[in-house]
């Protein structure tokens, strides 16, 4: 017997300079909204369907495992898309669980070093995700990517 496992990170993309413009009650672009879901969360359906195309053999041991963020749980001001496409995904993956009877970890890891993380410390213009995600830097509390995988 083998197994299968998918480790999704997603296509998972924020843009803090758009996200600190706007709050969810001045969001009314359509095209805008409907191209952050598309590639954010219809995107993970159609992963998930083509990863059980392949991956049929329900004899052997199938898993998922996402990466996640804590910004699927808990509301961060300005990040009200980020936010909601996280909860998405995280629910998305636990039904998922449920029709396939496989294995699926939504894992949150916490702060990652990416370029997203940089700009949130460059360009925010909430003082309190500043200070969060200053204190986390501080205090060697974010992951390299490498760290995330090992």
């Amino acid at each position: 017997m083998g197994s299968y496992t998918w480790c999704s990170r997603g296509a998972t993309r924020v843009s803090v300079e758009k996200e600190k413009k706007f709050k969810v009650v001045e969001m009314e672009d359509l095209a805008d909204l409907s191209s952050y879901f598309s590639l954010n969360v219809i995107s993970m359906v159609i992963l998930s369907s083509q990863f059980f195309k392949v991956f049929n053999d329900s004899s052997k041991q199938r898993s998922i495992v996402q990466i996640t963020s804590l910004s699927g749980l808990q509301p961060f001001k300005t990040w009200g898309l980020y936010c909601t496409g996280k909860a998405a995904r995280d629910m998305l993956m636990k039904v998922v669980a449920l029709e396939s009877f496989i294995q699926v970890l939504n894992w949150a890891q916490g702060p990652v070093e990416t370029e997203m993380f940089d700009n949130v410390c460059k360009h925010t213009g909430i003082p309190d995700l500043l200070k969060a995600f200053t204190e986390c830097s501080d205090e060697g509390k974010v992951l390299t990517c490498e760290q995330t995988v090992t």
